[in-house]
Parts: C-alpha cells; sequence; structure tokens
C-alpha cells in the first residue's frame, strides 16, 4: 500500500545524475504523495509541480525551513549539490528529524569513497595515505571529507539512517561535459592515472532508493556500496569514447595541479571544495 505520509526528496532540481528527480517520478507513479525540497521557485520547480509533487521552496541552510518542510513526513531523501556546507545542511536536517521525533527512514546519498575512508586509514601518515590514493595526493577532497562526516552526524544522531555509497554517476560532468574539448581533439584527459572506476546510472541508484523508502525496515542502519557493472581503466573508457565516436581517442593522464588548474579554477570555479589535494 502507499506511504500517505509525503515522502521528503531533497535536490529534486538540481541534482549530478538526475536521481532526486528521477525518484520523485517513480514515487509518483506507484501512488506515493511526495514532497520536493527545491531551492528556487523556477522551471524546475514548475515541472515538479505539474508532475504531481508538493513543492516546498526553501534553503536547506535554514533549520526553520527544514523543520517546515519536514512537517507530516515519516521517511526522506537527502542530497543537496556540491556545497561548502553540505555538512551543515546534513546536520540541520538531522537535527530537525530528531526533534520531529518519528521519522521511519533516512535515506542519505553519500560516496563510494567512504566505503574505504575508514578512520585508520584517514588518519594514517602521509606516505601511506599517498600510496594508497595513488600516489598523487595525500587527503580526499574536501566534498568526500564531508560526505564522511555527514555518515557519522547521522550514525551519532541515533535517527534509522541508510547510506547509500554510490560510485561515480555515469553522468558525472568528468566523464561528459568537461570531456568535450579534449575529445575533440582525440583525448581524454584526466587525473586517474592508472585507477579503474565503474561508473554506475543514476536511474539504478534511484530505483534502489525508492525501493528503501517504500520498504524500509530490512535496511536501516545498512549502507549500500553502488558500483556499475563494469570496472575498467581510463584507456577502457577511452575506447568506449572512440566507438561511440567514430574515430580514435587516447588517454592522456593529467597531473592533480594541471587538472586542479584547468577545470577547478574555470569550469568549476564555484565548487573550489572539489579541489584534490
Amino acid at each position: 500500500m502507499p506511504e500517505r505520509n509525503p515522502v521528503l526528496i531533497t535536490g529534486a532540481a538540481g541534482e549530478i545524475g538526475g536521481v532526486s528527480r528521477t525518484m520523485v517520478d517513480m514515487l509518483l507513479e506507484q501512488g506515493h504523495p511526495v514532497r520536493a525540497f527545491v531551492r528556487q521557485d523556477d522551471e524546475r520547480a514548475h515541472s515538479l509541480r505539474q508532475a504531481g509533487a508538493e513543492v516546498f521552496v526553501g534553503d536547506l541552510l535554514t533549520i526553520a525551513d527544514v523543520t517546515a518542510a519536514l512537517k507530516g513526513v515519516r521517511r526522506l531523501y537527502f542530497s543537496m549539490s556540491l556545497s561548502p556546507y553540505y555538512t551543515d545542511a546534513v546536520s540541520l536536517m538531522a537535527a530537525a528529524a530528531r526533534a520531529q521525533g518519528d521519522v521511519e527512514v533516512f535515506v542519505n546519498i553519500s560516496e563510494y569513497e567512504q566505503s574505504f575512508m575508514t578512520f585508520d586509514k584517514m588518519t594514517a601518515p602521509e606516505e601511506e595515505r599517498r600510496a594508497w590514493l595513488g600516489g598523487l595526493i595525500a587527503n580526499w577532497s574536501p566534498q568526500q571529507r564531508a560526505h564522511w562526516v555527514a555518515e557519522q552526524v547521522l550514525d551519532w544522531s541515533g535517527l534509522p539512517t541508510v547510506n547509500i555509497r554510490g560510485a561515480m554517476f555515469v553522468e558525472n560532468p568528468l566523464m561528459t561535459w568537461l570531456a568535450l574539448e579534449p575529445l575533440s581533439k582525440g583525448e581524454l584527459r584526466l587525473p586517474f592515472g592508472d585507477h579503474r572506476l565503474a561508473p554506475i546510472a543514476g536511474y539504478d541508484v534511484a530505483e534502489l532508493c525508492v525501493k528503501i523508502l517504500t520498504d524500509p525496515v530490512p535496511h536501516i542502519s545498512k549502507s549500500y556500496d553502488l558500483n556499475g557493472p563494469e570496472l575498467k581503466d581510463m584507456h577502457g573508457f577511452a575506447e568506449d569514447y572512440a566507438a561511440v565516436l567514430g574515430r580514435p581517442v587516447t588517454y592522456v593522464p593529467e597531473d592533480v595541479e594541471t587538472w586542479n588548474e584547468t577545470y577547478v579554477d574555470t569550469a568549476l570555479a564555484a565548487f573550489p571544495h572539489t579541489r584534490t589535494t
């Protein structure tokens, strides 16, 4: 039977991969009422209303807005676009959910890296951290650290939490629009060295989250590490691009500093916390 209290979905208007919006559509199709938390009342909010969702316009960094959005909600999915205040937003949502006292499940979108970011690895000597991270960097990015802290906060909160640790989305800008200019020259330029990845489709992540929201009990206090179906290095991805484009594509490993200067300081200038160190 569909849940009659609204399911709260944050990030529905602007998440990479479209996971939140896909979840809204899936839940509505199954007959569940949905409350979509958005930052701006724009054409994306209008589209959500047209789909049948209740739209709440507010700020995830304002506790009054978060508390109002949770009123009458028992199940929620938390996501937020790239932000240096990500941990603040998770903490505010957790505080509001604890204060309300009747939340049945808090589905938290996290990152696949969290399955490796143990306390021991994060506090190891710099040489060990570099070896673990491929020798190019000594620390995880501020955004990855924010997700780690968020998971700790939710654990301490005592809320019925489920962490969804998704690998890089197929739709990630690193593999799509940020790669377009080099691809036009027959090159795939990324700072991944020989690291292998298995990106996952946003739709698959959304499908699992909806299953948890509609039947949360078996999943409480669990973390799910989600990968795509095939693990390959960047040379393998270059072959995939070449097959689609119908012309040769070569992987050119970038050093981290050059990558940051080219992309973080220009195309992603608004999100400096994504920089690796």
